[in-house]
């Protein structure tokens, strides 16, 4: 299991195919695994080099010795990363609070980075979502995995989803068959550092060709944000990709996949 020590915190990462590197960064309480089945073969078989991992307080990295910690360390723990493992500049995507690490690591490692592409993320955690998290830090307190699972699953993906019973089956059943689940201190710890970002006012020293992609059913981090946030950046690209939710990279992987193939290519 290949690990690098990152200022004293074991992290977790795996590197497949060749070429140009492609670095995937997870989403909230979400590990490596969230890409490996419908990203990774795609952007190896276009000729990408992906470098996959596990944010601190997740899947197979360490938990965080710190007790609090702000968007800023993932990013930190990100540029670690890529320096011990001498890849740069990279192709930089992130999804969801891994949007969030993208911007931060944009705006502090600008010469580590080709291009960005932001999906399903937002520029700053307004009331309303600072709201959600913090009821989403209630309810994992009080319940199971499997019931914060089900729950939580209802914010990722739209109606059709649901309309397809295995589909639904095999995600759940995926997901709980994770042998490296997040403690719900880890949990908590993650949700208290999103609820900080606020990248608001900054993003326009951004530079590099970025890529904004948002599902047009989004009820998450909706596509009104995502307009938001391409516009805060110099020369933004956006993609509203019709018929999906926040997980659209899964629940439209096909047409995700392509989009940032398309994007990628150019640069």
């Amino acid at each position: 299991m290949p690990k690098i020590n990152i200022a004293g915190l074991n992290m977790y990462y795996e590197v497949a195919g060749k070429g140009d590197p492609l670095v995937l960064i997870s989403g909230l309480s979400g590990d490596h695994l969230g890409w490996t089945i419908t990203q990774v073969p795609a952007y190896t078989a276009a000729g990408y080099r992906c470098l996959v991992f596990d944010n601190r307080d997740v899947g197979q990295t360490d938990e965080s010795p710190l007790a609090s910690y702000t968007v800023r360390q993932f990013a930190d723990d990100t540029a670690a990363l890529l320096a011990q493992l001498a890849l740069g500049p990279v192709h930089l995507l992130g999804a969801s609070m891994g949007g969030m690490i993208a911007q931060e690591f944009a705006l502090h490692y600008p010469a580590q980075i080709r291009s960005l592409t932001l999906v399903c993320t937002v520029p700053v955690v307004e009331p309303f979502l600072g709201h959600l998290i913090a009821s989403w830090k209630t309810i994992r307190r009080q319940c199971t995995r499997e019931a914060f699972l089900q729950m939580n699953a209802s914010w990722l993906f739209t109606h059709r989803f649901y309309e397809d019973p295995e589909a639904v089956q095999l995600f759940m059943q995926r997901a709980l068959a994770n042998p490296f689940p997040q403690s719900v201190a880890a949990f908590l710890r993650q949700c208290e550092a999103c609820v900080t970002h606020n990248a608001l006012g900054r993003l326009g020293t951004i530079t590099v060709p970025t890529y904004v992609i948002v599902g047009e059913e989004d009820i998450l981090t909706p596509p009104r944000l995502a307009r938001v946030l391409a516009e805060q950046l110099p020369g933004a690209r956006l993609t509203v990709i019709p018929e999906s939710g926040h997980g659209l990279f899964w629940e439209k992987a096909t047409e995700f996949n392509q989009a940032v193939l398309d994007f990628l290519k150019d640069h």
